[in-house]
């Protein structure tokens, strides 16, 4: 688990809530403070789709951050800056299997629960922070350490 300060949280805000480079990541969970706060699932609700609409879905658990994105906009434009924000994503299954392959790693899909990036804003300090979440025990950290790295990258990259 590494935990990235981000500097120019300007940047960082306008790509998380208007641009395009977290709308590919699932998510689990998101909590805005404002006046209030806002709590929001990203779990699929299975009984709300009809048969074909939910087996049309590509993913079946989460929602991606493309489709509430402009919900949790909606919610923080004006004038003041939220109090607090978190959001938990994740990588799809397909993103997983893509990022396990470019690891050289022996992990597959089937050990992995899920990859995670954590972002919190608190006191004017936005951080992201990784996590992997594994299907059984282990002492290796290599796959760990190379989500961290990766993670890292993407941050370097973008923000």
């Amino acid at each position: 688990m590494r935990s990235i300060i981000i500097e120019n949280k300007k940047v960082f805000t306008e790509k998380l809530f208007i641009g395009n480079d977290f709308d590919n990541f699932l998510v689990s969970d998101v909590e805005i403070c404002m006046g209030n706060t806002f709590n929001i699932s990203g779990k699929i609700n299975k009984s709300f789709y009809s048969d074909e609409e939910y087996e049309a879905l590509i993913e079946k658990d989460y929602v991606n951050w493309s489709h509430i994105k402009p919900i949790c906009f909606d919610i923080i434009k004006g004038k003041k800056t939220p109090t607090k924000f978190k959001m938990v994503f994740l990588l799809s299954k397909e993103n997983l299997a893509k990022t396990l392959e470019s690891s050289g790693l022996s992990y597959t899909t089937e050990d992995v629960n899920a990859m995670f990036i954590n972002v919190r804003y608190e006191g004017d300090v936005l951080v992201c922070t990784t996590g992997l979440s594994m299907k059984t025990f282990t002492l290796d950290k290599s796959l760990e350490e190379y989500w961290d790295n990766t993670v890292q990258k993407f941050v370097d990259m973008k923000f």
